[in-house]
């Protein structure tokens, strides 16, 4: 196993582990945020996973400026508002979509596990990123109570300006780690 430090600052830490001793293409990655007193794994994919979101950050990042319309501390809550709206099929004012017929904070997360989704968005020339909770049961029967719950005692888990060139540094990293995975061993 392999560890790579992504973001580091006083109180908190991102991590990227690679879980498999032989690293390929397909090698199974972690991703934690770990603060003073808690630890969040807020990815666990492959490899090819996190080259694709590179990838799609890397090619036009002034697409990820932050829309007007969008509060960005209500990312968390406007996202698992459109997810538990879809899951009922009602709909909700609040909820902004695009031509496409999807919420149009979407484009803004990175990516989503069942507990946390983690957010990367360019707002006044800075970049932000932040993770957020994830209501986990959509899936459940008269779900009603728990969402209200989890609505009513929510708040985001992490925020931080993040510079271009710690942007920079994690995307040397991923290339350095998918390399290493394409290359025979």
């Amino acid at each position: 196993m392999e560890n790579y430090i992504l973001f580091n600052q006083n109180t908190f830490r991102i991590e990227l582990q690679i879980m498999d001793d032989i690293v390929d293409y397909y090698s199974n990655i972690c991703i934690r945020l770990i603060g003073e007193n808690n630890i969040y794994e807020i990815l666990n994919d492959n490899i090819y996973f996190l080259k694709n979101i590179k990838e799609m950050y890397s090619v036009d990042i002034e697409k990820y400026e932050i829309d007007a319309r969008i509060l960005e501390q209500k990312l968390g809550v406007l996202q698992n508002e459109y997810y538990y709206c879809l899951n009922e099929n009602i709909s909700n004012k609040d909820i902004i979509m695009d031509e496409n017929d999807e919420w149009i904070g979407e484009k803004y997360c990175c990516f989503t596990t069942s507990e946390y989704s983690t957010w990367l968005y360019k707002k006044g020339g800075k970049f932000y990123l932040m993770v957020t909770p994830m209501f986990r049961y959509f899936d459940e029967e008269n779900n009603r109570e728990l969402y209200l719950e989890f609505i009513n005692e929510y708040r985001n888990i992490f925020f931080s300006e993040i510079l271009l060139e710690q942007l920079e540094k994690i995307c040397d990293i991923i290339e350095k780690i998918y390399q290493q995975a394409v290359t025979p061993q």
